[in-house]
Order: structure tokens, then C-alpha cells, then sequence
């Protein structure tokens, strides 16, 4: 058993292309460490077999540890559900909408958690975002996707605060969140990028992977990193001065350009 578990969750009503092109990276793309994967059927039938899984397997996948959870939870409490049920030291989470982006992936998390142990969570994006008229800029916090944890931290830190959407939201970007509630306890969350660099919170804009400049500093995308990609001058602006404040640096992108990154997203493999 490897001490890091990375779990994917696969929701059912999502189109299959997804959890297909995480697979795919998976595949075609070296870890750089050990870990095992952790697959998450939400909303499958009880031993409903997944195609997508099926044939990440058939093509010399790495061997997924299955685990079926009904619908009604939600994305963070899903995890929390099956983080109880292992006994891994770390977990990567990765949510449905996710897709690798480099090579040695796995490694900028696991080199951050051994370099600084008490960090509390790495993540592949953070923000200073402000959720609503609760929570002043800046809103330190890091994205609730890619992202890893102590599993038993992860455990502590989220009991009794998932079941519903809201909790949900509450808890990656509220008054509240998971990253104050860190920092309130001594621990110093982190970003990382795809070239090896780690970011302390004041530090975050720089990382370069989340609305600044192209993202070239990605480890994983999402629906959101894809928002700002193929977003037009105005709603570019609105997102980076979201994320950064009015002195983020505005950068815009051609239609041209923006049409192969919509391309890419809907229709490539990988």
C-alpha cells in the first residue's frame, strides 16, 4: 500500500469524456510516486459496472480500489464518507471535472507535504476570492479540487461541517473555511506549481495557476481554470480582479486562441 491516496470521484450524470480524459492522464502521463488510485462511483447503481473504469483497466490503467456512494451527498462530503473507510496516510483529491496537465504530477504535492509538514493542505490553485459581504479581501483560500491533505486531518477539519451544498461552499471559501481555519492553528496552507515551485499564502498570485496570464503553471484543470481560458476581455478582467484585487494585472487572450482552448476542453482527449 503506498501512504497517498488519489481519489477521483466519477458522477454519473456527468458526460463520460471527463472522468475518460483523467483516466487517459493517468495513463500517459507518469505520476513520479508511488500512490493508489481511489475511484468514486457517485450516484451508480450498488456493483453497476462503470465502462470508463472498464477500460482504463483493459488499456493497462492502474487497478482502482471502487467505492459506490449515492447522489445525494455532496462532492466534499463524498470524500469525507470514503477518506473514514481508508487508512492511507495522505489523500489527492481530485473532483470530476478535473484533468492532469503534466507529467510528475503527484510530485510538487508530495515534495511540499515533506518539505513543510505542518502546512496543513497543497494545492494545485488557491485565491484570495471574497465569497459574499462575510468575507473581506483578502479571502485566503485554497481550491477544494487537486488538492491534498492528512487524510486524518482532512477528517478533523471537515466533521460535522458537510451535507449540503451550502456546507460545502462554506467550507472551501466562507468566513470560516478550511484555510483560515488552518492558519487560525498555527499551520501555513500552500500552492504549488507544475515546475516545482511552492507558494506561501501572500505568495499565491504568483504561482501562476489560477486567472494570471495563461495558467501556465497548471498541474490540474477544471470548469473553472477553463472559465478564465476562454473568457473575452471583460469577464477576463472581472475574473482576475476577483481572484487578485484591482491591482492584479490584466492580460487578455485572442478569439482565436480562446476557440482552441473551448475546442480542446469539449472535444480533445486529453
Amino acid at each position: 500500500m503506498s501512504r497517498t491516496a488519489v481519489m477521483y470521484l466519477d458522477r454519473k450524470v456527468n458526460p463520460p469524456k471527463f472522468a475518460r480524459r483523467f483516466l487517459r492522464g493517468l495513463r500517459e502521463l507518469e505520476a513520479g510516486a508511488e500512490y493508489d488510485l481511489v475511484y468514486i462511483l457517485k450516484g451508480y447503481d450498488e456493483d453497476e459496472t462503470c465502462a470508463v473504469l472498464q477500460e482504463h483497466e483493459a488499456l493497462g490503467g492502474k487497478k482502482a480500489l471502487v467505492f459506490y456512494v449515492p447522489d445525494t451527498l455532496f462532492a466534499l462530503g463524498t470524500m469525507q464518507v470514503v477518506a473514514r473507510q481508508l487508512v492511507h496516510e495522505r489523500i489527492l483529491i481530485f473532483l470530476s471535472w478535473t484533468r492532469l496537465e503534466t507529467s510528475n504530477w503527484i510530485v510538487p504535492f508530495e515534495k511540499a507535504m515533506d518539505m513543510y509538514p505542518n502546512c496543513g493542505a497543497v494545492g494545485a490553485t488557491g485565491s484570495y476570492e471574497m465569497r459574499d459581504e462575510r468575507t473581506s479581501y483578502p479571502n485566503y483560500h485554497v481550491r477544494t479540487t487537486a488538492f491534498m491533505m492528512k487524510r486524518e486531518l482532512y477528517l478533523e477539519m471537515t466533521e460535522g461541517r458537510l451535507g449540503t451544498g451550502t456546507d460545502e461552499y462554506e467550507l472551501e471559501a466562507g468566513p470560516d473555511n478550511l484555510t483560515k481555519r488552518m492558519m487560525a492553528r498555527g499551520m501555513n496552507p500552500l500552492v504549488v506549481d507544475r515546475f516545482g515551485a511552492i507558494y506561501d499564502v501572500p505568495e499565491w498570485y504568483l504561482a501562476g495557476t489560477f486567472r494570471r496570464g495563461e495558467q501556465e503553471g497548471l498541474i490540474a484543470s477544471d470548469n473553472r481554470t477553463y472559465d478564465y481560458e476562454v473568457s473575452g476581455p471583460w469577464r477576463r478582467r472581472y475574473l482576475i480582479r476577483r481572484a487578485w484585487g484591482k491591482q492584479a494585472k490584466f492580460t487578455w487572450k485572442g478569439w482565436v486562441a480562446r476557440l482552441k482552448s473551448a475546442w480542446r476542453w469539449h472535444y480533445g482527449e486529453r
